[in-house]
């Protein structure tokens, strides 16, 4: 059961339908366990309901390069990052990631956009007992977004593509 476990990772390599199926969001929300989700898709409102914004804003972008939004939380610790700061988290051709809109994270901290354009979300957090978003559900643990595994058909979808930074990140 996902409240006995540490730790609750979903994958970007998954079918985010499975996540829209009756009863699977109020269950995904019960979980107290901490959830990082790698998949933008699976996080979106007609999935598990993380994010304000279905596909509006869903966008592919091969640029690894993210833009630290909030160097004060915890998944940095140890990297002396300022705001403004831009690391790179994932490999040249393996880090086509996808993601959302910056806007649609609602009540969650946005951690890191991509700097492709500055507006897709590359990290962010949620608190427990916190709406994701006004109107929306509430989360019984803390949950995380990190953009990480390649999205796509090319190289392979799910791909293992962090560079030594993005380790630290996901570790």
């Amino acid at each position: 059961e996902a409240n006995a476990a540490d730790l609750v990772i979903i994958s970007r390599n998954n079918n985010s339908g499975e996540y829209d199926n009756g009863t699977s969001v109020s269950k995904w929300t019960q979980v107290t366990t901490p959830i990082l989700a790698l998949s933008p898709y699976v996080i979106r409102n007609n999935r598990m309901k993380w994010l304000q914004a279905a596909d509006n804003g869903l966008t592919e972008f091969s640029r690894s390069d993210w833009v630290i939004r909030d160097p004060s939380d915890p998944a940095f610790a140890g990297l002396g990052l300022a705001v403004d700061d831009v690391i790179d988290s994932s490999l040249g051709s393996a880090s086509l990631n996808n993601g959302q809109s910056a806007a649609s994270v609602g009540n969650g901290t946005i951690l890191a956009v991509a700097t492709a354009d500055n507006a897709q979300l590359a990290m962010a957090r949620w608190d427990a007992d916190t709406p994701f978003y006004d109107g929306g559900a509430t989360p019984a643990g803390p949950r995380v977004f990190y953009a990480a595994g390649s999205g796509g058909a090319n190289p392979a979808p799910g791909l293992y593509n962090l560079t030594t930074v993005g380790e630290q990140l996901f570790l």
